[in-house]
């Protein structure tokens, strides 16, 4: 009876690291979109100084919302908030989101990367790679949004389904136990 009550705690505090672990990463990386967009516009829009310093903020915005990405996909140990972290597996149910938003985040990764990447100017005039892949950017931040916001409600709806189960069968172990109780006396 016991070692059932501290398995269904153990499994309902895991879930719970996982799931604020897994959405904040998640979660941060609707923000990281959005400043990539943002760094991109303000790369092909200013002739300034503050170019180089856009670049480095652009390519630091890619890494992390990559870095996340791939952490989440599971099974990964990794560095959060100053202290090692190993996530559970993928669920299968996300797997296919999963893949729908690192197809769309390679695209828009690739375009980002050109703008971080590539010269901005060539002979005094806008590289035209910069125009074509900060165009990319502008035409599907919003995309980039979306999904990055759909993995977060998918991953979000997971972890609330299985830890009302968790709660549910630490109840029904609770009443059991009850019940066993009120039998032996």
């Amino acid at each position: 009876r016991q070692m059932c009550i501290r398995d269904s705690h153990y499994n309902a505090l895991n879930l719970d690291r996982n799931s604020v672990v897994v959405i904040d990463l998640l979660g941060k990386n609707r923000m990281l979109s959005q400043k990539i967009a943002l760094y991109v516009y303000y790369i092909a829009n200013n002739a300034d100084e503050n170019v180089s310093e856009y670049k480095k903020q652009l390519l630091l915005s890619i890494s992390l919302h990559n870095y996340s990405l791939n952490a989440v996909s599971g099974g990964k140990s990794i560095f959060y908030r100053d202290t090692n972290f190993t996530l559970m597996s993928m669920p299968h149910k996300i797997i296919p989101t999963m893949l729908a938003t690192k197809e769309i985040w390679s695209q828009y990764q690739t375009n980002a990367l050109t703008v971080a990447n590539e010269p901005t100017f060539i002979n005094g005039s806008l590289n035209p790679e910069v125009i074509e892949a900060a165009g990319f950017i502008e035409n599907n931040a919003e995309n980039m949004l979306l999904v990055d916001d759909k993995l977060v409600n998918e991953y979000t709806n997971y972890f609330l389904q299985i830890r009302t189960k968790i709660n549910n069968q630490m109840f029904a172990i609770q009443i059991m136990s009850l019940s066993l109780i009120h039998i032996s006396e």
